[in-house]
């Protein structure tokens, strides 16, 4: 009886391992149980034994997007937005709702890369890996240009790795070639009203700065992994990478208030 209780309660550690943390479904808890696992017979009437509640499909995050799209599209195209726009105008609400749009889109594209299984997705494309590693490169090179030529650190760079003095390096992987960044900004400019023919030149003009952006953040992180190291983690997390946040909200708001619809200036009236 002892024994079968045992058994089932291996079953039970098998068939839960934790494979969102990288563990694969191994023999871990009956090591400490016994010195070998049962026979594949007992297993399988083990795991038959124990009823596992199925997990539900997530929504694809492709979908999610697409819905998402669709719905802020005929919310900017319905008349209940023609209702509303007089009571924004009399109140002078404009830039509230324009930040608010601002924070929406991209708080739910942050949602939908990290949470939603985006990312995930996309990495089963190789296009989209290559992409990851074209721009990691793309960034790792002019800042280990500047480190060297312009700022005099002696330095080896292998892998988009920045191998620099005092056994310090910094890594330029995936994550950090700016991607993210890229794919929100064309998003928010793609879903934000206002002329095409001005979007058209400016959505590369923001991708450019971003870009410049992301190297200089490189310089900074490698400057502080030098002479600062014990505060690299929380100037990478909690300044540099919000600071990307900061640029686009910038870039959106020149957007607004300067390219979008520009406030024509009458001649002043003779006489």
């Amino acid at each position: 009886m002892v024994r079968r209780i045992l058994f089932r309660a291996c079953g039970r550690a098998i068939h839960y391992s934790p494979r969102r943390q990288g563990c694969s479904p191994v023999w871990r808890a009956g090591a400490s149980l016994s010195h070998r696992p049962p026979s594949a017979h007992k297993r399988s009437r083990l795991r038959a034994a124990v009823t596992i509640p199925q997990a539900k499909q997530p929504i694809h995050p492709v979908f999610l997007l697409i819905l998402s799209v669709t719905i802020l599209y005929r919310f900017m195209k319905s008349p209940f937005r023609s209702h509303i726009r007089p009571f924004i105008q009399k109140h002078k609400l404009q830039p509230l709702v324009d930040v608010l749009l601002f924070s929406v889109i991209i708080y739910f594209f942050h949602w939908l890369w990290w949470s939603g299984g985006l990312k995930h997705f996309l990495k089963e494309f190789a296009f989209f890996t290559e992409t990851e590693e074209f721009l990691a490169h793309q960034v790792a090179v002019p800042a280990a240009w500047i480190m060297e030529h312009l700022l005099n650190y002696p330095l080896k760079m292998l892998n988009n790795t920045l191998y620099l003095p005092n056994h310090s390096s910094v890594a330029v992987e995936g994550a950090c070639s700016g991607l993210k960044q890229f794919y929100e900004w064309t998003l928010l400019m793609i879903l934000f009203p206002g002329p095409w023919k001005k979007k058209i030149w400016y959505i590369p003009l923001g991708l450019l700065i971003i870009h410049l952006d992301n190297i200089i953040r490189i310089v900074i992180l490698s400057v502080i992994a030098v002479h600062w190291p014990a505060h690299w983690d929380f100037i990478h997390m909690w300044i540099l990478r919000p600071f990307f946040y900061v640029v686009i909200f910038i870039l959106w708001v020149i957007w607004v208030e300067k390219i979008k619809n520009p406030e024509k200036i009458s001649p002043p009236s003779s006489g």
